[in-house]
Order: structure tokens, then C-alpha cells, then sequence
């Protein structure tokens, strides 16, 4: 992912459109931000982040801005998802 992005560009690629709202709407917290990233990080790069630093802080604040949760608070979302048909 390119690390520097103008303002503007950040804003645009980094925005969330309607239909994102749908699908965030029923996240709160950490969660909501933690979602919110991780989504528009697929949207922009076709897969998943590897790792936090890979998401630039400035794409966090921005959108920690949008969805009303600290941004500080992304450093606590989880990356351990279940694995289908397991019973975690």
C-alpha cells in the first residue's frame, strides 16, 4: 500500500459510501473501526491487511473520524478470526 497519499486522495479512497454504512452500522466500538478499516482496505487493495502497520495511520484517524470511535482504539481490534466450522 502507497504509505504517502494527498489529503484529498486519502479522503476519497478512504471514504465510506452508503452501502458501507449498511454493513457497519450494526458494529460498535472497536469493532465498528476495526471493520470499517479492514473493509475499505479490501475494497482498495483486494485483500486483508497482514498486520496493523500496514494501514496507514492516517486511513485509521480518517476513519475513526467517520465512525466516531478513537482512533487510538484500533491498536485493540482483534486479528484472530474463527475458522469456519470451528467452535471458537
Amino acid at each position: 500500500m502507497r504509505a504517502e497519499r494527498e489529503p484529498d486522495e486519502l479522503t476519497g479512497a478512504w471514504s465510506l459510501v452508503k452501502s458501507d454504512w449498511g454493513l457497519i452500522a450494526s458494529k460498535a466500538g472497536v469493532t465498528r473501526l476495526g471493520f470499517a478499516v479492514m473493509l475499505k482496505f479490501y475494497e482498495i487493495e483486494g485483500r486483508f491487511p497482514a498486520y496493523r502497520e500496514e494501514v496507514p495511520q492516517a486511513a485509521v484517524d480518517c476513519l475513526g473520524s467517520l465512525v466516531r470511535v478513537e482512533p487510538a482504539l484500533f491498536a485493540r481490534y482483534s486479528w484472530r478470526w474463527p475458522v469456519p466450522g470451528s467452535s471458537a
